[in-house]
């Protein structure tokens, strides 16, 4: 390897051994350094070599990947079997009303569309890496306790709620009844109570614009959830289409995270960067860097398309269930339906605010226009662990 003036520059991130020496090997393993110098040539080759390299895995960490890897697919093999089955199954339940029919198929679908697109990839990256990510970057490890906070509830929403539906169709709406009151109330409250909390902890540098459309998602679907227990709280029976109504709503818009992440990941898998998770890079490095603009850029376009095909989901099950038009709920209906639209122009109108902040102000963008995957390592010979390697450093300065 040449040597470089600046090589005294480069600093050490990892503080644990990364490899081992291989008794009867002709040479260590490599190990990974991240320098602050991300020009320097001696240390990167970009878009050649293997990427970089990794602390290799002990036996026990892949045996414990591998549980977690099998565990969470075979669980989700079941869930999306389960969704498909309502889907098969809706046919027969037209005799109980179009709009369990029409639910029974449209909210199964969508929760297809958010699981497998949305939360399966990043679970499973989870699974083998131990990371909690958001393709292309890395949440910091000191925010998983928060994740994991907001996970449980979000997970236990997205399976009780779909359970809610099936239970429509099964023993005359009573085990809908008691699952619904003491359960899934206290789970919905739990989810955006924890929805909310993770916003405020700024696990990542979305901007002002983007934290405004979340608290209009959190205010918008407590909205619809509470008009949905009002209405079968009422005990008058022809209320409970309000109830349906206002649950299908609430579903439905309580996901549209779940579709940002959707096109998020479509983006990356189009664009090669999916699987890379190697060289994701890390939230905490974004701020203060000059790629924050174009960074919250592109969140706030997403996050507005999500809202707006998420509506746009809402009205066709509106439709297919006949609220929209020649229906006593259509004025409820179409309220629902414009509201979404309501809060992405008014987001998009205060930039003309005087004083408001830049992050108002963002330009459309559908993908980063600068390099959000680390550069490729070159690989470091004779190295055995990170106090080894800055005595190289030192050496070659």
């Amino acid at each position: 390897m040449s040597t470089h003036p600046k090589m005294s520059q480069l600093t050490m991130f990892a503080s644990q051994p990364l490899v081992e020496k291989s008794p009867g090997a002709s040479q260590m393993r490599s190990a990974l350094i991240y320098p602050t110098l991300l020009t320097h040539g001696d240390l990167f080759a970009e878009g050649k070599d293997k990427g970089p390299l990794q602390p290799v895995p002990s036996p026990a960490d892949k045996t414990k990947a591998c549980f977690k890897l099998t565990m969470r697919g075979a669980s989700s093999v079941a869930f999306v079997g389960f969704l498909v089955h309502m889907m098969i199954q809706s046919p027969k339940t037209a005799k109980i009303g179009p709009l369990i029919q029409q639910s029974n198929f449209y909210l199964p679908l969508w929760y297809i569309i958010i699981y497998c697109g949305g939360i399966l990839p990043t679970i499973m990256i989870n699974a083998l890496t131990g990371k909690w990510t958001a393709p292309p970057f890395i949440y910091p490890p000191k925010g998983a306790a928060t994740i994991c906070i907001h996970v449980i509830p979000a997970v236990l929403w997205l399976v009780g709620s779909i359970v809610q539906v099936y239970l429509t169709t099964v023993g005359d709406f009573v085990y809908h009844r008691v699952n619904g009151n003491p359960f899934m109330a206290i789970i919905f409250v739990t989810f955006e109570l924890s929805a909310l909390y993770s916003l405020v902890k700024d696990l990542s540098p979305l901007g002002r614009h983007v934290k405004f459309m979340e608290w209009a998602l959190a205010i918008g679907t407590f909205i619809y959830f509470v008009m949905g227990m009002v209405f079968i709280s009422s005990g008058i029976p022809e209320y409970h289409t309000g109830h349906k109504i206002c649950m299908n709503v609430c579903m439905i818009t309580a996901s549209g995270p779940g579709l940002f992440r959707v096109l998020r990941h479509l983006r990356e898998l189009v664009s090669g960067r999916l699987f890379q998770v190697s060289r994701f890079t890390n939230y905490a490095d974004i701020p203060g860097s000059p790629y924050l603009r174009n960074f919250r850029d592109v969140e706030s376009t997403y996050f507005c398309l999500a809202f707006l095909i998420t509506d746009a989901y809402a009205g066709l099950v509106f439709y297919r269930e006949g609220i929209l038009f020649d229906s006593p709920w259509s004025t409820l209906g179409w309220s629902f339906l414009i509201l979404p639209v309501f809060a992405v122009v008014l987001s998009i109108l205060l930039r003309f605010v005087p004083g408001i902040d830049e992050d108002f102000k963002w330009t459309p963008a559908l993908n980063y226009n600068w390099p959000v995957l680390k550069p490729v390592l070159k690989e470091v010979p004779d190295l055995v662990n990170a106090s080894e390697a800055e005595a190289l450093i030192q050496e070659k300065a």
